[in-house]
């Protein structure tokens, strides 16, 4: 009896210590571990196969964990991918929110994300940009998100959602060019001063 008490609490013992607490929320830091080990995984596949060519089995070979502990956490490689995508447009939402609590110019807050969030991140990204699937696509999660605060700094001009919509297709365009090393010091510097003019428009003036 004396040996099934001790068993029972070494179990509970080793629970304990391999679960950690973030905010509010309780979480198994050895989920937390076989989660990043398997998007490693996935970007060291994504250097030297491309993403219609990477399968489960590839991910569990190099993340060295069981096909049954993988699809313990995930349904598939899509899953893994859209939760990757999920992550980076979580970050890059909340810090906008901050930015826009704290009053920060339109224009400062774009320029901040790129060289705060985007261009460390650069390498992942890019990988995550060559990926073109029909629901689960980077540019088009971009395109939203920067139409998205577009629209929240600018709410009533005319023609919102057009403008919008050519703002966000063009702030993703460049961001583009920026993650794959096509821009050079002088197009950042003209990129910046066309910004500036685009806001000084006349149908922003008011706003």
């Amino acid at each position: 009896m004396l040996r099934i008490y001790l068993t029972m609490c070494s179990k509970t013992y080793k629970i304990i210590i391999n679960v950690r607490k973030f905010g509010d929320i309780m979480v198994d830091i050895r989920v937390v571990k076989t989660k990043e080990n398997i998007v490693t995984a996935f970007f060291s596949l994504l250097d030297i196969e491309k993403y219609r060519d990477i399968t489960v089995e590839q991910i569990c070979q190099y993340a060295r964990c069981s096909r049954s502990t993988f699809y313990s956490h995930y349904n598939s490689k899509e899953s893994v991918l859209k939760e990757i995508i999920d992550d980076y447009m979580s970050q890059f939402d909340s810090y906008a929110k901050k930015r826009f609590k704290e009053n920060t110019v339109f224009s400062n807050l774009l320029a901040e994300i790129m060289n705060k969030l985007i261009i460390p991140e650069k390498k992942k990204l890019g990988k995550l940009l060559q990926i073109e699937l029909e629901n689960l696509s980077l540019t088009n999660r971009f395109e939203i998100f920067y139409k998205e605060i577009f629209l929240v700094h600018y709410p009533d001009i005319p023609s919102k959602n057009i403008i919008s919509e050519l703002y966000g297709a063009c702030v993703v365009k460049i961001l583009k060019a920026i993650i794959e090393d096509r821009l050079e010091e002088n197009d950042i510097r003209v990129i910046n001063e066309l910004q500036k003019d685009l806001l000084k428009a006349s149908v922003f003036k008011e706003y």
